[in-house]
């Protein structure tokens, strides 16, 4: 239900509540919670709900790594597509500051476990745009 409210939704309010939703519920519930979330990020039509998302992806990586950490796993969750379309928010949303900095905020969210971003994060600092 919150998955297809956050990415259905009719009204950007809808599909920012839905973004609430599914990252309560978490990647440790729901494995489909952070590709929703990045899909929200990477396909809606409205630039706060992206940014909302970008904020979401961030803080549900960290709680999916902390979460890990906690449980003593053997290994982190993947999450690379999740840190890739941060990296790619930054670099496509020129022209939204918005996004830019929700993506780089994200990013710091995650952060140790983001490293292989920093050099886009870099690029993305010095870019006047």
């Amino acid at each position: 239900e919150w998955e297809r409210m956050a990415l259905e939704g009719k009204a950007p309010e809808d599909r920012r509540r839905g973004l609430i939703g599914v990252e309560q519920i978490g990647h440790s519930r729901s494995r489909k919670a952070v590709p929703t979330l990045v899909k929200a990020l990477q396909h809606d039509r409205d630039e706060g709900v992206r940014a909302a998302a970008a904020r979401a992806v961030g803080r549900a990586v960290a709680k999916a790594f902390a979460d890990a950490r906690e449980d003593k796993a053997d290994e982190l969750p993947r999450m690379d597509d999740a840190r890739n379309a941060l990296v790619g928010a930054m670099r496509a949303e020129k022209k939204n500051e918005a996004i830019r900095e929700a993506a780089a905020l994200a990013l710091g969210d995650i952060g140790p476990d983001a490293r292989a971003a920093a050099g886009a994060l870099g690029t993305a600092l010095k870019d006047p745009s």
